[in-house]
């Protein structure tokens, strides 16, 4: 029998972005707050029993010769995990920007283990979801929290795991996840036609130090509170800093991206090279969002999921 079904791969974007050291297995200690945005990928998944075979394509060609990209990665460690050897075919529509530090590759790897879990009715634990999860990528096991809060159709023990959220916090290497209320506001992301190396960015914080950190417990303060003047007083992403010299494009889009009528904040995500603003109203997001789309051709109008 062949099952088939669409699923939605959401974005996320960095509230906050601290690194905090390094351990001795050479991953970093962070501590994050992602929060989900409803810009997103579209995968379309169809399996069957009999003969093994994996069938790819792809909206954005590149990742079709990847053999490594991160829908493959999961597919992979599901296959293990769980001795499934059937037929599998996955058509990926692309949005989110490769590489931007949006999250995109992750949540297409998170879509992809709970769409298998769901078309197989394999009923895996949300434990072990999140294990596999955390074997794909550092951002993986959030946007599959973030995908279990929206999928309507999941099964009840899924629904209903006060885990699932919309934004959280990551501490540890980024997986260790505490639910959090985020904040509710139109986002304009501007990527700049750069492609980041999240493993040369966090080098470089280790060759020449991080000076200035973020305060965290003043932006959770503000967070909870939603005090806007103490969330950006507070916020921060380390890692901006070392993507900024590297590529001083960010630079000239953060400063374009601020004098756009009031933003909330702008941050770079994750290890970038997005640019995000945030507004309270839809009209200035809209204004923000013309403006940039005439000088950056990957710019999204999007919002914040609450």
């Amino acid at each position: 029998m062949e099952r088939e079904a669409l699923f939605r791969a959401y974005g996320k974007i960095n509230l906050y972005l601290d690194v905090t050291g390094l351990l001795k297995n050479g991953y970093h200690k962070v501590e994050m707050v992602m929060q989900a945005i409803s810009l997103h990928d579209t995968l379309g998944i169809s399996i069957a029993e009999g003969k093994e075979a994996v069938e790819f394509r792809s909206s954005l060609k590149s990742l079709e010769d990847d053999g490594e990209n991160t829908v493959l990665k999961a597919l992979k460690i599901f296959k293990e995990e769980t001795g499934f050897r059937g037929t599998v075919s996955i058509d990926l529509e692309k949005r989110i920007p490769v590489a931007g530090g949006l999250g995109g590759g992750s949540s297409d790897g998170a879509a992809l283990l709970l769409a298998m879990d769901h078309l197989l009715g394999s009923r895996l634990s949300l434990d072990k979801l999140l294990s596999m999860a955390e074997k794909v990528g550092m951002d993986t096991p959030f946007l599959m929290l973030t995908q279990i809060k929206n999928w309507n159709f999941l099964r009840k023990e899924l629904k209903e795991d006060e885990r699932a959220s919309y934004c959280a916090l990551a501490t540890g290497t980024g997986t260790k996840l505490k639910p959090l209320s985020g904040i509710d506001s139109f986002v304009v992301t501007v990527t700049p036609d750069i492609q980041v190396s999240t493993e040369e960015i966090y080098k470089m914080t280790d060759r020449e130090g991080i000076k200035n950190h973020p305060c965290l417990e003043g932006f959770l303060k503000g967070l909870k509170a939603g005090n806007h003047c103490e969330i950006k007083n507070n916020t921060g992403n380390v890692l901006e800093f070392f993507a900024a010299k590297k590529y001083p494009i960010i630079v000239y889009t953060k400063n374009k991206m601020e004098s756009l009528g009031e933003p909330l904040l702008v941050l770079m995500s994750g290890s970038g090279g997005t640019i995000f603003s945030l507004y309270e109203e839809e009209k200035d997001a809209q204004n923000a969002y013309e403006e940039m789309i005439k000088h950056y051709k990957c710019t999204n109008l999007t919002r914040t999921m609450i």
